[in-house]
């Protein structure tokens, strides 16, 4: 597993989306400063799963492996 793009965010639960639906989505760093919300994971130190993770406001890449 080779990891492309690993940077930090904020990770936070929408409240937009009905308590039964609603999963923890991730924000940029950028839209963090925009929305305010969050609990920041430094990811670029830490890491994050196997899984790509996306900006859930910009759709920026903040964890990407190649597959």
């Amino acid at each position: 597993m080779k990891v492309l793009i690993k940077e930090d965010c904020y990770f936070f639960l929408d409240e937009r989306i009905p308590e039964e639906l609603r999963p923890v989505s991730a924000l940029c760093v950028d839209c963090h400063k925009k929305n305010q919300v969050g609990w920041f994971w430094p990811g670029s130190q830490m890491g994050y799963s196997e899984y790509d993770i996306k900006c859930s406001e910009c759709g920026k890449d903040i964890y990407k492996i190649e597959k």
